[in-house]
C-alpha cells in the first residue's frame, strides 16, 4: 500500500450536518430556588425541544439534566 491509507477508510460513511447544542442558563440555580417548579418548566422545555427536532426532522442524540445535543441533516433544516 502506498501513501499510508487503508481499505477501510475508503470505505467510511461522511455527511453534512447541522449540530445543536442547548442548555438552559441558570438551571442549577433555579433548581435550588424552587425544584418543584423548575422540574415542571424543564418538562415543558422538554416537550418543545423534542418537537420542534421532529418537525425539523434532527434527531436528538443525547439529553443530560437540561442539555441536549442534536443533529439536523442540513442547515436549512435546522434553522427553517
Amino acid at each position: 500500500m502506498s501513501g499510508g491509507s487503508s481499505q477501510s477508510a475508503a470505505t467510511e460513511t461522511r455527511k453534512l450536518a447541522a449540530i445543536m447544542f442547548t442548555d438552559i442558563v441558570g438551571f442549577s440555580r433555579q433548581m435550588g430556588v424552587d425544584e418543584a417548579r423548575t422540574l415542571r418548566l424543564l418538562d415543558s422545555h422538554n416537550h418543545i425541544i423534542h418537537t420542534a427536532v421532529a418537525e425539523h426532522h434532527g434527531t436528538v442524540i443525547k439529553t443530560v439534566g437540561d442539555a441536549f445535543l442534536v443533529d439536523f441533516p442540513s442547515v436549512v433544516h435546522a434553522v427553517w
